[in-house]
């Protein structure tokens, strides 16, 4: 596994690689520059991976954060970023151990993207979570 340093460097370049669109316009009706905000809640079970997607509409930074986690907020959970090839979620920058208030930020261009949750073996019973995603 990477260094959190390594693992931020390789994020900055995967992401900013990622999305087929560089126009600096949003086509969402938006002033360049707003920031959209998406909330992601489901339920994480034993051995289980959940993902959401969400669509950026042009460049900036991302911020997503496990905004909450119950009944125990301290468990520790994996969160990852990545792209949504064909079918499911392709985590390219990860945290294994997160728990409530766990932030990931990257700068990311216009595109399709998703953020998931996993088990890293620390969950027993299950876990309802919340997600924030925070981006162009």
């Amino acid at each position: 596994m990477l260094r959190p340093a390594a693992r931020a460097a390789a994020l900055a370049v995967l992401l900013a690689s990622c999305g087929n669109n560089n126009t600096t316009t949003n086509p969402d009706g938006g002033t360049p520059g707003e920031r959209k905000t998406e909330t992601f809640s489901g339920t994480l079970t034993a051995r289980a991976a959940m993902w959401h997607t969400f669509t950026v509409a042009a460049s900036g930074t991302v911020d997503v954060t496990l905004s909450g986690l119950a009944p125990v907020q301290t468990t520790a959970v994996g969160m990852g970023i990545g792209t949504t090839p064909t079918n499911g979620c392709q985590v390219q920058a990860w945290n294994n151990s997160s728990t409530a208030g766990t932030m990931i930020t990257a700068p990311i261009n216009p595109g399709t993207f998703c953020v998931m949750v996993y088990d890293v073996g620390n969950v027993t019973d299950a876990l309802t979570y919340n997600l924030t995603v925070v981006h162009p």
